[in-house]
């Protein structure tokens, strides 16, 4: 055997590893637990971003509006997948180190939702002369 070889069966191995956590997560978490919606949440938050940039380089306030709205389905989506997470590790503590890996990943897309908002809140104060920060309805 050459070191390339035993180099391809070493990462083939951890590939496999890998591949079956991904899998265990999936099927356990995403499939027996259906209120996890983190691909929902990464799109919404994908959309929020384009949407903030483009509002502030268009100058469009109601683009930038549509951000706002958008910052509460993120915020109820993060509380969700949080409060499922947490229930799924006080029924298994082996998923614990996963459980909160995925929290983590809830909580650090609700935090670049809260920057395109604070962009799009920023496009308003520019387009329309009006501070909508910490406002609890969007009315602009």
């Amino acid at each position: 055997m050459t070191t390339e070889e035993a180099k391809r069966g070493t990462a083939s191995e951890g590939a496999d590893r890998d591949r079956e956590r991904i899998l265990y997560l999936h099927r356990e978490w995403w499939d027996a637990n259906n209120g996890l919606d983190i691909p929902r949440m990464a799109q919404t938050v994908e959309s929020m971003v384009r949407k903030s940039l483009d509002a502030f380089v268009k100058r469009e306030p109601e683009l930038a509006r549509s951000v706002l709205l958008s910052d509460d389905t993120v915020d109820r989506l993060k509380d969700s997948i949080h409060n499922e997470l947490v229930s799924f590790m006080q029924k298994d503590p082996s998923v614990i180190p996963q459980a909160i890996d995925l929290i983590l990943v809830a909580r650090h897309l609700e935090r670049i939702a809260d920057h395109a908002t604070n962009i799009a809140e920023d496009t308003l104060f520019l387009v329309k002369g009006v501070d909508v920060r910490h406002r609890l309805e969007p009315d602009v």
